[in-house]
């Protein structure tokens, strides 16, 4: 396990200890949480800050948060047209800040993937111990549905506004034999097992691109085996169509579950995972990014020299990681498979997500969350003002103007959309 992976579960371990019993143990709890904040995990650098900071946003949308800690009603959020961005729009200038709706009797709530038009956000909505699937349309909540057991990972949305995500096996609502879900039209079922005797006992759904093709992993040997076994899984759109196994490179393993690298798949159907080849000294690995085409070949991908601790984004066909520099510096960087073409950010950025055109929202060094457009720094508001707060970003459509991500306040986290132009 590499050392940004036990931080990380020491964080989410000790947290238990705040939160109400839990029916899976702490490693079950690490690997669902861990898949639902892959993408904000490496970035996971709070945005806190005092009244003197809220002040200095001045974009930010006048209101209170009630004494009770539950969220405002949400401003009213302009309406957009979400279209494809065939050619590279003109950046925004300016956001506004919404906290979402939540449903009734739900006091947090977090958005964790949106599609690329940025007409979708979903993640879900808690209270004690239980656990809502939310999804929100041109920033209104649309559907939200009850998930049984612990909480569900919400890895992602397309363009039609169906969701893929996971759960823990062998709840009262999961088979046995797989916990990826896919919520399609109001209705939740449950993706099949790749057929036959594989040992292939779990699986997550990880991505789905716009012709509704799903990609995840499958695991051997239950929620607490190594990833030796595990295989990348596709389930194609045409349900008739039977789930197939994508075995990782010779010499190489995917990811263990409690320490997911996320998988995607492009329009085109090509899938795109991480896996861990040996290291030059016993016991490290090194990862490498690999791309499968439609009938299962892979081809490594070639990075760039300094090009590290590189994971891939919820868009498939470009990569996030670090840039190393002179005297330690670290720097944050996307590269466009296709292209090959390198984009830089700002030294003092983290950086959470990335679209297409390699924007990006993150934090600053002075803790302020900031949008990257087109090499332009954006101060982003937020929506309620006073106190100690934080805030993750977590998606940005591909024209800019929705950016999507969870304000926690007095402890209680609310979904916020950013509506920029």
């Amino acid at each position: 396990m590499r050392e940004d992976d036990e931080e990380y579960l020491t964080r989410l371990l000790a947290s238990l200890a705040e939160t109400p019993p839990d029916p899976m143990s702490s490693i079950e709890r690490a690997m669902v949480d861990g898949r639902a904040r892959r993408r904000r995990r490496r970035n996971r650098h709070a945005v806190t800050g005092a009244v003197a900071v809220v002040a200095a946003l001045a974009l930010a949308v006048p209101v209170m948060l009630p004494r009770g800690g539950s969220a405002p009603a949400p401003a009213a959020i302009p309406s957009r047209t979400a279209s494809p961005a065939p050619t590279m729009p003109a950046a925004p200038a300016v956001c506004q800040a919404h906290i979402l709706s939540e449903p009734d009797g739900f006091k947090d709530s977090e958005v964790l993937a949106a599609d690329p038009t940025g007409r979708y956000q979903v993640g879900y909505a808690g209270t004690a111990g239980h656990w809502t699937l939310v999804v929100w349309d041109h920033g209104q909540l649309a559907a939200s549905l009850k998930m049984t057991g612990p909480r569900p990972t919400v890895a992602a949305i397309n363009s039609a506004g169906v969701v893929v995500g996971s759960t823990v096996p062998q709840t009262t609502l999961s088979p046995p034999s797989t916990s990826a879900w896919v919520y399609r039209n109001g209705n939740l079922s449950y993706l099949p097992a790749i057929p036959g005797n594989t040992g292939l006992t779990w699986y997550t759904a990880d991505g789905i691109n716009a012709a509704g093709d799903i990609v995840g992993y499958a695991y051997g040997g239950g929620p607490k085996a190594a990833g030796e076994s595990a295989r990348l899984v596709v389930w194609p759109a045409n349900a008739s169509t039977t789930p197939r196994a994508v075995a990782p490179p010779a010499g190489t393993t995917f990811a263990a579950p409690a320490a997911p690298e996320a998988a995607s798949i492009e329009d085109g159907g090509r899938v795109y995972a991480t896996v861990a080849a040996p290291g030059a000294k016993p016991g490290m690995t090194n990862l490498e990014e690999y791309s499968w085409s439609p009938t299962g070949v892979a081809t490594k991908l070639a990075v760039p020299d300094g090009f590290g601790k590189s994971w891939l984004t919820e868009r498939a066909g470009r990569l996030l990681g670090d840039l190393d520099g002179a005297a330690g510096t670290t720097t944050y960087a996307s590269l466009d498979l296709s292209s090959g073409q390198l984009a830089r950010y700002p030294a003092p950025f983290t950086i959470a997500a990335v679209n297409r055109w390699g924007w990006s929202v993150g934090t600053e060094k002075k803790r302020l969350a900031v949008a990257v457009l087109d090499g332009h720094v954006l101060n982003l508001p937020v929506p309620i003002g006073g106190g100690d707060m934080q805030v993750n970003l977590s998606t940005i459509s591909d024209s800019g103007e929705a950016i999507g991500g969870t304000l926690t306040v007095a402890g209680l986290a609310h979904a916020v959309l950013w509506t920029c132009q």
